[in-house]
């Protein structure tokens, strides 16, 4: 009996984590695709980052995108100059924000639908291209680490204090990306009692140590910021000259657009100006904004300020690069959408198993649309524009 009983947990346990494996070993082979050799060399943006990180005093002197740096300064002293170790630091951060967002996603709408949204997620084509360049802002996404850990710290019972550690580092990695800070602000003024609720059963001496790690691990950019008011500016997300009205509103309005329509100007991470989005991934946010509001307001209305914030932040940089700010909060309402077409579908006939195949069907056909897309995009037509020709023809010398 206790053999038998070995066996079926050891079992449960392998189905529990067969999702996951999968995942990762699928994302693993999609960022790592060719990644030397897909475009004819490094970006403008990427060889200035790679020689912002030479060294640890180029690090706390500059510190946003921090974490990022000290990546890459380790992969230089591994192989100097080597493209494949310039770039693995953003693939490393787009698969653990991934991780992340399967994490938030199968916690509130499923198995299934996390993985069917997260591999919509990781086929966007802005996220994988920023997932694999040398350039830091794939950062822009951490925010998903935050949430899957403070999802992680409420459902914790005998390791609370471990889970309260890893929300300490997701949180403290997130803030060195420019604009993060806001919106966690934003989140503990929306749901600071349910934070507040999560640290039941942790005493006030773990409490403080928790923070004292946080201050720790934020010194170098307290200490940047302190000394340094461009740094001050780059962490908070402010731009060095504030725009006119006139042209905030333009901006703004660009911002939206460049996320539905077509972008203002193209840049090195895009194709043309083609839009972040495609109609599958905007179709689908709207059915999940429906269903959260109607059925998660506050977190719906957490999404929405999250959303608001990033278009104004965007709008006062005039920087496209922080659209990749409103991805996390789009990837989980693409997730909601999913999750309700799929009970929309398979509510027709509730007790039939034949409409619950066909919901299920359906919800895989626009995935896997949507991830042909993403790929041709990524892999094919991107690498073998013009533009990315012209854009990506510097090299690094080790």
């Amino acid at each position: 009996m206790a053999k038998q009983s070995l066996k079926t947990r050891a079992g449960e346990g392998w189905r529990q984590w067969r999702s996951a494996i999968f995942l990762i070993a699928a994302m693993v082979g999609f960022f790592g695709w060719h990644i030397n050799s897909l475009t004819p060399g490094l970006s403008s943006a990427e060889t200035n980052a790679v020689a912002s990180s030479q060294s640890m005093g180029q690090i706390t002197t500059n510190s946003s995108y921090a974490p990022h740096k000290l990546l890459q300064l380790v992969a230089w002293h591994l192989k100097p100059g080597n493209i494949v170790f310039m770039r693995l630091p953003s693939i490393l951060i787009a698969l653990i924000c991934l991780a992340s967002l399967y994490y938030i996603l199968q916690r509130w709408f499923g198995k299934t639908i996390g993985v069917l949204a997260t591999f919509m997620a990781a086929a966007t084509p802005w996220y994988a291209i920023m997932g694999r360049l040398a350039a830091p802002d794939i950062m822009l996404a951490t925010p998903l680490a935050v949430g899957a850990s403070i999802l992680l710290l409420q459902k914790a019972k005998q390791h609370k204090f471990a889970a309260f550690i890893l929300f300490i580092v997701a949180l403290s990695i997130s803030l060195y990306a420019p604009g993060v800070i806001w919106f966690m602000i934003l989140a503990l003024i929306l749901r600071g009692r349910a934070f507040k609720r999560s640290l039941e059963g942790l005493s006030k001496s773990r409490i403080a140590a928790g923070i004292l790690l946080l201050l720790i691990l934020l010194s170098p950019l307290i200490v940047a910021s302190v000394g340094d008011m461009a740094t001050t500016k780059t962490i908070l997300g402010l731009p060095s000259h504030w725009p006119q009205p006139l042209g905030f509103i333009k901006s703004l309005a660009w911002g939206v657009l460049a996320l539905v329509w077509r972008t203002p100007y193209h840049s090195s991470w895009m194709l043309g100006r083609l839009p972040g989005l495609d109609i599958i991934q905007i179709a689908l946010a709207v059915f999940g904004t429906y269903a959260m509001y109607q059925l998660a307001r506050p977190k719906a209305q957490l999404l929405l300020v999250y959303l608001g914030f990033g278009l104004v932040l965007e709008a006062l940089n005039s920087n496209l690069n922080l659209e990749l700010l409103l991805l996390p909060a789009i990837f989980v309402l693409v997730g909601a959408g999913l999750r309700y077409l799929y009970f929309e579908w398979h509510g027709v006939f509730p007790h039939n198993p034949i409409p619950k195949f066909l919901a299920l069907a359906l919800i895989g056909l626009l995935t896997a649309t949507q991830l042909l897309y993403g790929a041709r995009y990524t892999l094919e037509a991107w690498p073998h524009s013009n533009d990315t020709h012209s854009d990506y023809r510097a090299t690094i010398k080790g």
